[in-house]
């Protein structure tokens, strides 16, 4: 019981509320107010999100919305490393959504508009 409730602090503890520096998730945009937001536009590159994840870990949104973009896929693994809850892709043309499901426990939405 001891070693469950560590566990839990310490994610918590190391867990990052707020936005982190624009530089690092550029060209993406960061909204925080009673929630944290993550917001990317016009990305045709896989490697784009892949770095703004990077850049982002021990992070915590609430959501992370991706609009008007074309991407192959996006990598699961971008996900291992930041919280998530609410994914929401709007108007984004993908060959596949994710090269597999994402792992992370904390994803509990993914809503999908106008995706293709």
């Amino acid at each position: 019981m001891f070693w469950a409730f560590l566990a839990t602090l310490l994610r918590v503890v190391t867990s990052e509320r707020g936005c982190p520096p624009q530089e690092d998730i550029e060209p993406c945009t960061c909204q925080e107010s009673y929630y944290t937001d993550l917001r990317c536009s016009d990305i045709n590159e896989v490697d784009v999100i892949t770095k703004v994840f990077a850049n982002s870990e021990r992070s915590h949104f609430n959501k992370f919305t991706l609009k008007k973009s074309t991407l192959q896929y996006i990598p699961h693994s971008v996900f291992d490393n930041v919280e998530v809850k609410f994914l929401d892709f709007d108007e984004v043309t993908f060959v596949n959504t994710f090269d597999e499901i994402p792992k992370n426990p904390g994803v509990e939405t993914i809503k999908l508009a106008k995706v293709s």
